[in-house]
């Protein structure tokens, strides 16, 4: 199993810098296209894999989501998580996203947000969502043909940083860990955040109606990659 990096002081401020200005604009920018990509979610059965503190899904679970369900082997990130929900929000389940407690075909949508870059063998993580869900999934990595990932790299050379353990997942090698557990797989992906990490202030406006717009088109250097994927199960199949 890969060294987790999240414990510790890093999930206790994991969601500090999404409170700066830089995080924010991030946060939105990200969340536009990645909700954009989920779609509907009304009554849906949802599972989040490494749902670290737990925005996406108490988003999604605002947004009339039916069982949420997050996982993460992380008990600190878990434990942050926990303290932000009610009594009839997300569940939360300490585990590991290669081996799923769950039976097969029992989620609408399984999806993972820059999760599969701190993995050892993400294709297993892709295989186990795929057995668990029936037919759509949604992956969200750190792109590696991003001017970021090299910056990100760098940084990690000189201080600690979670993404000293991270690989991140171009556009392409990511559609191939699909494919191999998913062969009949549809796929669509968009990037955006094209200008991170670079905001200045006074253009911050400009820049996110740029990357807006990116974000629907097949622009392969943004730094926050998503990707779409359905494929039909054997009980649609049998019908």
């Amino acid at each position: 199993m890969a060294r987790n990096p999240f414990e510790g002081e890093i999930a206790r401020y994991y969601d500090a810098w999404f409170s700066t200005p830089v995080g924010q604009y991030v946060e939105r920018v990200e969340n536009d296209l990645l909700f954009r990509m989920i779609g509907e979610v009304k009554g849906k059965a949802i599972l989040d894999v490494g749902c670290g503190t737990g925005n996406h899904l108490i988003a999604l679970y605002r947004r009339g989501a039916g069982l949420c369900v997050g996982i993460d082997r992380s008990r600190d990130m878990l434990e942050v998580f926990r303290q932000k929900l009610s009594s009839n929000g997300p569940c939360i389940v300490r585990a590991d996203a290669a081996h799923l407690p769950f039976r097969e075909k029992i989620f609408d949508l399984c999806f993972s947000v820059t999760m599969l870059e701190f993995v050892s063998k993400p294709g297993n993580v892709i295989a186990e969502m795929h057995r668990v869900s029936r037919g759509r999934m949604v992956l969200a990595v750190l792109n590696r043909l991003a001017f970021s990932a090299f910056l990100r790299k760098l940084e990690s050379l000189l201080k600690p940083t979670p993404f000293r353990y991270a690989r991140f997942i171009s556009p392409f090698q990511l559609k191939h860990l699909v494919r191999c557990r998913i062969p009949d797989a549809r796929i669509r992906w968009y990037t955006t955040l094209a200008f991170f990490p670079f905001f200045p202030s006074r253009f911050r406006k400009v820049l996110e109606r740029i990357d807006m717009r990116l974000s629907y088109s097949r622009f392969p250097f943004g730094a926050f990659l998503v990707m779409a994927i359905r494929w039909t199960t054997r009980t649609e199949n049998s019908g």
